[in-house]
């Protein structure tokens, strides 16, 4: 690792993924402390990897798919990345980066797609294992000497959340309730994972206590669009909904809330993050369960 001073992650999925893959960031940091780290994710990400000390730069995968092939190694030329991970198996990004030029590029020997655009394999397969995703990318780390593989419960030290956004006064006056416990339900997933149904959070909305909880249904525009029918037959069961914020203002909002109920997906991952009561809902699916994507 003497070499090598600027250290790309490569994660160009959701959101729950970017969270779950920042650990790595925090462990590089711990054993090389002068390596300089940059984060490729997507550019709704960006608010995820802005919150972690451990990153010194985010690119924006999407500034990067259309550029000639000289622009590209000059980009990255500018940028003395000398080391590519990739946490993801995507033939794409695998090719964009051999493209760009960097030097030591590193994949699992489990993606045909990284054995002609990687020089540098790791070799695990994360189909049949029993870890957690965060640990799975940790595992990536072996080709730069880290061997260690941190139990869940040591994660949230390597996330180095010191950069989170704090929601608007406006906000925080229009939404939060300081009398009541303010539980964020976030029903859908928009895709990236089993849901447990908007049948099941009618039922939830009508068996909590309202003298206890402050509802605020979350989710972003788009969520709240395919919820319309959702929102108006629980009219009154629920004070609030998020779908007009931003994620840098909805990170804050979970932030500053006592909890959220949420399926497989980004805001669950969040609010684990942050120390939040957080209640994830999972299927017992091998690939899908809780062990292979919980917080």
């Amino acid at each position: 690792m003497t070499r090598t001073k600027h250290i790309l992650i490569c994660r160009n999925d959701a959101l729950g993924d970017t969270i779950l893959a920042l650990p790595c960031c925090g462990l590089i940091k711990k054993h090389f402390p002068h390596v300089k780290i940059s984060f490729l994710g997507r550019s709704y990400t960006k608010p995820i990897i802005d919150m972690s000390s451990n990153v010194d730069h985010f690119i924006n995968y999407e500034d990067l798919v259309n550029l000639a092939e000289d622009d590209l190694k000059a980009f990255f030329a500018d940028t003395h990345i000398d080391t590519a991970i990739h946490l993801r198996a995507d033939k794409h990004l695998a090719a964009l980066i051999k493209k760009a030029g960097i030097k030591r590029r590193i994949g699992t020997f489990h993606s045909i797609h990284h054995l002609s655009t990687c020089n540098r394999w790791v070799n695990f397969s994360r189909s049949k294992s029993h870890l957690n995703e965060a640990q799975l990318d940790i595992k990536m780390l072996r080709a730069i000497g880290i061997k260690v593989i941190p139990e869940l419960k040591d994660l949230p030290q390597y996330y180095g959340f010191n950069n989170i956004p704090q929601l608007s006064p406006k906000t925080k006056m229009d939404i939060l309730d300081n009398n009541k416990f303010n539980l964020i339900l976030h029903p859908l997933t928009t895709g990236n994972g089993p849901e447990w149904g908007l049948e099941n959070f009618s039922m939830l909305l009508e068996d909590l206590d309202k003298s206890i909880f402050n509802i605020i249904i979350g989710g972003s525009q788009q969520d709240m669009e395919k919820m319309a029918s959702f929102l108006q037959s629980n009219e009154g069961k629920y004070q609030h909904v998020s779908g007009n914020l931003s994620l840098d203002q909805y990170i804050a909002l979970i932030d500053a809330s006592d909890g959220v109920v949420a399926g497989s997906t980004g805001p669950a991952h969040i609010a684990a993050a942050l120390g939040k009561k957080t209640l994830g809902l999972y299927t017992d699916l091998p690939t899908k369960n809780v062990e292979r994507w919980g917080p």
